[in-house]
């Protein structure tokens, strides 16, 4: 490239004379630069938002509660759910959930249903040849004149949590 104090000669331009200041004044040059690189760095890589973790697969649910009642007590029972890769459901406690209801008040067919936690189960460890390794089990006192309501939501030590429960619903 030849240059001199006013003109540009490219080669391979057929020896085109470009004039330097009809083509860029001080301010235009410094003006359109600036305003490229606001533009190029407003346009981004996309959509902006927070980082979300990685995909995890989702802990198995209990689809197996059933209750016994006797004796003004209820039991409620459950297997631990196993995942197709073993390892990834480590279950370390079940949270149970009951929605107590007077029986006048439980016909309503669109009320929210609403539950609270009642216990903590942990998970304990039993022999292998033990028969009902796998079965949890709770208890607790039930009052007449009520609908009841429980489920059960799996966890993990690492904050991993299962779906509901299959719902166990009855009057006493």
């Amino acid at each position: 490239m030849n240059r001199d104090s006013k003109r540009v000669i490219l080669p391979g331009t057929n020896e085109q004379i470009i004039d330097v200041k009809s083509r860029c004044r001080k301010g235009h040059c410094l003006t359109v630069s600036v305003l490229m690189m606001v533009f190029l760095s407003l346009l981004g890589c996309g959509k902006k938002a927070p980082p979300r973790p990685p995909d995890q697969i989702p802990l198995p649910v209990v689809k197996d509660l059933k209750v016994t009642i006797g004796r003004d007590m209820l039991w409620l029972t459950w297997t631990i759910p196993v995942a197709e890769d073993e390892k990834d459901s480590n279950f370390t406690g079940f949270s149970v959930y009951r929605s107590k209801t007077a029986i006048p008040e439980s016909d309503c067919k669109n009320c929210p249903i609403q539950f609270a936690m009642v216990d903590q189960v942990p998970v304990e460890v039993k022999p292998f040849n033990d028969p009902y390794r796998s079965t949890i089990s709770f208890e607790e006192p039930l009052e007449k004149g009520f609908r009841y309501i429980y489920k059960v939501i799996g966890h993990t030590d690492g904050g991993r949590v299962s779906g509901d429960s299959n719902y166990v619903d009855f009057k006493y």
